[in-house]
């Protein structure tokens, strides 16, 4: 089989896509990389051959495109900038794979699904939560009826990122991660509902936890955490809770039926069902995972290489992989709950409608929209605060000294794909 040639942009959790296609024996040469922080492009050169890995490197994404001899391309950069390089990538004729996020207003989320519809070329979304095992396999057992009809579903993505937000933004005051709002990172908690649905929520209903000095010490100006309350077009209720809150990491779904519920969480699931026993009215199943058809089991335990063989089937137009796809439409399903949800919680927690943009007749009216937290895209009354509960100011000596933990951290613990 023609081996698929591989670009990547983002040198940090980019690199995955590279090592575990080398690893699990995937037909995916990695021959180009390009980052624009120097430091790290250079550890990264001084790794990547003791792997088998020699790309090429490139500081301009631009020049990627225009010489690299690549087929796809892994947008693993700033999750705020995803859009514009996806975009980029489709119209030089290449397939994309986009990690977290898609878009960070409508006004993106309309011109990605119409260079998507333009490029004929495959866009996937590598929603990586939507694999895990446990997920996976609910997801799985819910669209073969075990639960009957849907009633409700919720799912939680919590983990205390405070250790290590040096590693993630730098000490780089204008980092994405310092001033996004709290519901903008939301599809490790929304993807795998709407994953497992094939639903477009219709509006949402946000609420914040307010700022915690655990997260501004290290320089977040932003809420901690969010929930956002979802409606389905049929009146189904979604609950979503994720971000940095004070304990263990934790991701987990449960999907509410007519005839029981699933509750999943990273690698295993129970279905909870009546038992006709008035002692103990419920009983609770654990249940088995079962393979992916046409993935190997290799694959299938390595996530990273899993999101690639999907990736593939898409490519390669396999139709036992089409129904684990993530399409454009579906990452926007995920994702734009976040992005309205913020307006919610700034009007005053009233609910906001979320537009679908596979509807061509709504694509207008959010043409021009930007509105956001991002004073490189909004302006004027499109910038919104990043704190709903008022500005946080923080000292240019946090971001110094996040700034010299990076350093240390790079010279002492660094790893490749590290974040």
């Amino acid at each position: 089989m023609k081996k698929i040639r591989l670009g990547i942009l983002g040198a940090t959790r980019g690199l995955s896509y590279g090592m575990s296609a080398k690893k699990c024996g995937l037909p995916v040469d990695l021959v180009a990389v390009c980052d624009n922080f120097s430091p790290l492009i250079e550890k990264v050169r001084e790794r990547l051959p003791a792997l088998g890995l020699e790309p090429e490197y490139f500081s301009d994404f631009t020049e990627m495109l225009n010489k690299a001899d690549i087929d796809v391309v892994a947008i693993a950069n700033s999750a705020n900038d995803h859009a514009r390089f996806s975009i980029a990538a489709l119209n030089a004729g290449k397939h994309v794979l986009s990690e977290l996020l898609p878009v960070q207003t409508p006004a993106e989320a309309v011109a990605l699904v119409e260079a998507v519809e333009r490029s004929g070329k495959v866009y996937y979304y590598a929603e990586n939560y939507c694999y895990r095992p446990g997920i996976l396999e609910a997801a799985r057992l819910f669209r073969e009826g075990v639960i009957g009809d849907l009633i409700y579903a919720e799912a939680n993505f919590v983990n205390d990122l405070a250790a290590r937000w040096h590693l993630l933004t730098r000490g780089i005051r204008n980092h994405w991660r310092n001033y996004v709002p709290s519901t903008y990172y939301c599809t490790h908690s929304i993807g795998p509902m709407v994953f497992a649905l094939r639903e477009h929520p219709v509006r949402v209903t946000g609420f914040e936890v307010p700022n915690q000095e655990f997260m501004r010490e290290h320089g977040a100006r932003c809420g901690c955490a969010a929930i956002e309350i979802m409606q389905l077009a049929n009146g189904v209720p979604l609950r979503s809770t994720h971000g940095n809150l004070r304990r263990s990491w934790e991701t987990s779904m449960r999907l509410v039926g007519t005839k029981g519920s699933l509750e999943a969480c990273h690698d295993s699931v129970v279905f909870y069902y009546p038992s006709g026993d008035c002692a103990s009215p419920f009983e609770g199943r654990q249940m088995p995972i079962r393979p992916v058809d046409g993935i190997p089991d290799s694959v299938f335990q390595d996530e990273v290489a899993m999101q690639l063989a999907i990736f593939l089937g898409q490519i390669l137009n396999e139709p036992q992989l089409r129904q684990y796809d993530i399409d454009v439409y579906q990452a926007l399903d995920m994702a734009l709950p976040g992005i309205m949800a913020y307006r919610s919680i700034v009007n005053g927690n009233t609910p906001v409608a979320i537009p679908d943009f596979r509807e061509k007749s709504i694509r207008e009216e959010y043409r021009h929209d930007n509105i956001c937290t991002d004073p490189g895209v909004a302006s004027g009354a499109e910038l919104l605060p990043s704190h709903s509960f008022g500005e946080i100011t923080v000292p240019d000596s946090i971001y110094e000294k996040e700034a010299a933990l990076l350093k240390e951290s790079m010279e002492k613990h660094f790893k490749l794909g590290f974040y």
